[in-house]
């Protein structure tokens, strides 16, 4: 399997920021594992997705960040995060991991991960769907400082995304027709950091 990574660029809060779109990383073994852990879940009302500053995804399932931070899927992770953001060190821990779920109907908004330019904070989003049809929507869009789409990512099956969290994006409601070959959209999402005093913030509260 092909390693094949992809840069955007995006010019937002004073300064060139870059997207990184990595197909071939995860097989099709490891993302059916993914997706059937996902479907197994126990999904909860996220409880501010009414609220216009958040993302209003409806469900999410959390995931424990210290069992995420030991899996084979965090280490890929990592060596994404070295191929492309190099910066990163191994130090690097999850501190905000969940699968979210997605469904026609949906309204998801607009929003940043995280406020704080101080620090490189990684927002990484893994498409765990066994199979996407372009046709069904579903994509992760990213925006301008003047609200423009700059550009959209197709959820292909084990699709990895890297951002930094202060990138303005949203994932877009997938159309009805998804029902007929997959239940759901989902995505495993993963903010991380190397900064271990903003790692500990993290962890009580969002920064503001």
């Amino acid at each position: 399997m092909e390693l094949n990574i992809q840069k955007k660029t995006l010019n937002t809060l004073g300064s060139e920021r870059a997207v990184y779109i990595i197909d071939g990383l995860f097989n099709e073994d490891e993302v059916s594992a993914l997706f059937d852990s996902a479907m197994k879940s126990t999904y909860t009302l996220n409880a501010e997705w009414a609220t216009n500053n958040t993302d209003k995804v409806k469900f999410i399932s959390g995931r424990d960040n210290l069992e995420f931070q030991g899996s084979t899927t965090f280490s890929k992770f990592k060596d994404a995060a070295l191929k492309t953001f190099g910066r990163f060190n191994l130090q690097l821990k999850p501190y905000d991991v969940s699968v979210n779920c997605t469904n026609p109907g949906d309204t998801p908004y607009e929003h940043r991960d995280g406020f704080c330019k101080d620090v490189l904070d990684l927002t990484f989003i893994l498409y765990i769907n066994t199979t996407w049809d372009r046709n069904w929507g579903g994509e992760t869009v990213y925006y301008t400082d003047s609200g423009e789409v700059a550009f959209s990512v197709l959820p292909k099956p084990g699709r990895l995304v890297i951002h930094e969290c202060i990138l303005n994006h949203a994932s877009r409601a997938p159309s009805i027709d998804m029902l007929a070959g997959q239940p759901h959209r989902f995505t495993l999402a993963a903010k991380c950091t190397n900064n271990m005093k903003y790692y500990n913030f993290k962890c009580e509260g969002d920064c503001v």
